[in-house]
């Protein structure tokens, strides 16, 4: 069995974009006539980028999470009523926002249609889950949204044992998960003084590689103990 799942995977290729350009903002800030102005605007873009794969990634992990559940057969039954709201929040949210019988008729109707494999009675999936309505409400890829994206599937010590993982380095590391979030945030809203320097980014990466790394290899040991092998 690999080590690594393909969303890791393919996560390590993407990360190559945000360290060239870490490089070159190196480049620009140590050579090219100290551009420090350009350096700035690469690492500003590095930061944003680097967020997007860190949501990129967890998109990809619950994705390949929802097709395993469904081709390995995994048992209904070892599943948390969440998952089942979740496949199926917005129709349930639709029925909950109604408040016109006939419109509230048609929404229960809509769900029952749609989502009858999942309510079903049946011991396993038998159709792809959805994982673009699973992942609806999840949008901002900081640590605690992460810790409660695997509650979802019953991972609920996921949290517990990133730290007792990471050990000492667990705060410095999910710390940095939060910060680029809150930096690229600061970007995105417009904020001139939302800078760090090429160094900075450096270290964003190798912590942010960390985190997706340690999320991976504990992520595939649990579900490999629920006989659903994810990687």
């Amino acid at each position: 069995m690999a080590r690594y799942t393909v969303a890791y995977s393919n996560l390590v290729k993407r990360l190559e974009e945000v360290k060239a350009l870490q490089r070159l903002a190196k480049k620009h800030s140590e050579t090219f006539s100290r551009d420090i102005k350009v350096s700035n605007a690469l690492c500003r873009s590095s930061v944003v980028l680097l967020c997007s794969h860190i949501e990129g990634y967890i998109d990809d992990l619950v994705q390949l999470i929802l097709e395993r559940v469904v081709v390995k057969n995994l048992d209904k039954s070892k599943l948390p009523p969440e998952l089942f709201y979740f496949l199926s929040r917005d129709a349930i949210l639709d029925i909950k926002n109604s408040t016109d019988p006939t419109k509230t008729t048609e929404r229960i109707r809509f769900l029952l249609e749609r989502d009858a494999e999942i309510w079903s009675a049946s011991k396993h999936f038998t159709l792809s889950l959805n994982g673009e309505i699973f992942l609806n409400s999840f949008s901002t890829p900081n640590s605690e949204q992460i810790y409660k994206l695997m509650k979802r599937f019953g991972y609920d010590n996921f949290k517990g044992e990133i730290y007792s993982r990471l050990t000492s380095q667990a705060v410095i590391v999910t710390n940095m998960v939060d910060q680029v979030v809150a930096h690229r945030n600061k970007i995105a809203h417009g904020d001139p003084f939302a800078t760090s320097t090429y160094r900075d980014l450096k270290n964003m990466i190798d912590l942010i590689q960390s985190f997706c790394r340690i999320t991976d290899e504990l992520v595939g040991a649990w579900f490999a103990k629920k006989k659903c092998p994810i990687r």
